[in-house]
């Protein structure tokens, strides 16, 4: 959620835009804030990078209004502004120097020479690529390309950076080092950064909020861990990481209240946001694997929800271990352990135990 004392950078007001018979943005409403770092994420064809267009001018929304810092820029072209794009095919200048492709806007502008040599050697410093100035994009690596672009959209200055996945065509461990590279370039030039990926664990780990599309729409919207522990619908459950999904009658347990399910189980969950209207209702609600914990012996008396099942997958992921664990005969839970824990040599077929806090389970609404 937006501060009320922190200034609005952009603004979608019920903007939609329709090719043809298709709507790939159907009437959404957002505010960014100043200085954040805003993510929107979502599947191929969500509607995502049609929004970060319409925000750097380069389509006009069919309805609604989009505003940079207040101002309509609907009718504004994209060098009126005052945004910067970078886009996964850098088009970096290939027979140019790194400090003459990072210059290249600001000769446009026709800046004087010492203007230039200034704001280029301070943004070389900020990207941290002294030393590579004299160099050409073929005699760089992938992430240092990525800086070369990134330093020539910065150095114009803009009020709003716009970034279309520019990290996708980096391998995993490049990707990682430019998240963070990018996360500390955005709070040292404290710019608004809109970002669009359709990484999941991307957009957790750089953001400070992150709007979750479909189909053209905006499903959720909010900080990382307020969309990743508490997903409204099970599309976005879904889509930012593995979940256990249960659905039974919403029935009165003890001092709160509890999910019957159709096999006989009963589970314990948080009364937030319930009350007597809802009980005798079907409900339905999200477990992340990696909230539940499993062992050979049943949890002590005060653990809220505690079950006996069976081991009937794994799989090693590496630095952790995927079970699957069959309850009643009938559900089906993923569990996620830790590699360095003595439960992750569980084998298949192992009587266990699995239990949870009535914390950890989110109600949702269906899609």
């Amino acid at each position: 959620m937006i501060n009320k004392d922190q200034s609005l950078s952009v603004e979608l007001i019920s903007v939609t835009k329709r090719y043809g018979n298709v709507v790939a943005v159907d009437s959404i409403n957002l505010t960014i804030a100043s200085g954040e770092f805003f993510s929107f994420l979502g599947p191929s064809g969500c509607g995502k990078t049609t929004t970060l267009r319409m925000i750097a001018g380069l389509e006009r929304p069919d309805v609604g209004k989009v505003r940079i810092n207040g101002e309509l820029v609907n009718d504004l072209p994209p060098y009126e502004r005052n945004v910067s794009t970078v886009f996964q095919r850098l088009a970096l200048f290939p027979h140019m120097t790194v400090a003459e492709n990072i210059a290249f806007g600001l000769k446009i502008q026709r800046q004087s020479r010492n203007a230039i040599e200034a704001k280029t050697k301070k943004i070389l410093d900020l990207v941290h690529l002294s030393g590579y100035e004299s160099r050409y994009p073929e005699q760089l690596s992938g992430g240092q390309q990525q800086r070369v672009a990134l330093a020539r959209s910065l150095i114009l200055e803009p009020e709003v950076l716009l970034l279309d996945e520019p990290l996708a065509a980096l391998d995993r461990k490049l990707r990682k080092e430019m998240q963070i590279e990018l996360r500390r370039i955005q709070q040292e030039v404290g710019i608004t950064f809109i970002y669009v990926t359709h990484d999941q664990k991307e957009a957790l780990s750089m953001s400070d909020r992150i709007s979750v599309m479909h189909q053209g729409k905006i499903i959720q919207s909010g900080s990382p861990q307020e969309i990743y522990e508490h997903p409204k619908t099970p599309f976005v459950a879904d889509f930012l990481g593995a979940s256990n999904f249960l659905s039974g009658l919403l029935v009165k347990s003890g001092n709160g209240f509890g999910l019957q399910m159709a096999d006989g189980l009963l589970i314990h969950i948080e009364s937030r946001g319930l009350g007597a209207s809802d009980l005798n209702t079907n409900k339905m609600i999200t477990l992340r694997p990696e909230a539940i914990e499993i062992s050979l012996q049943k949890m002590p008396l005060g653990a809220k929800n505690c079950f006996a099942g069976v081991v009937v997958n794994k799989v090693y992921l590496g630095d952790s271990t995927e079970f699957e664990v069959l309850l009643n005969q009938n559900e089906r839970l993923k569990v996620y352990v830790d590699g360095h824990r003595k439960e992750a040599q569980l084998s298949i077929a192992a009587d266990v135990f699995v239990h949870w806090d009535d914390a950890v389970c989110n109600l949702i609404r269906s899609d």
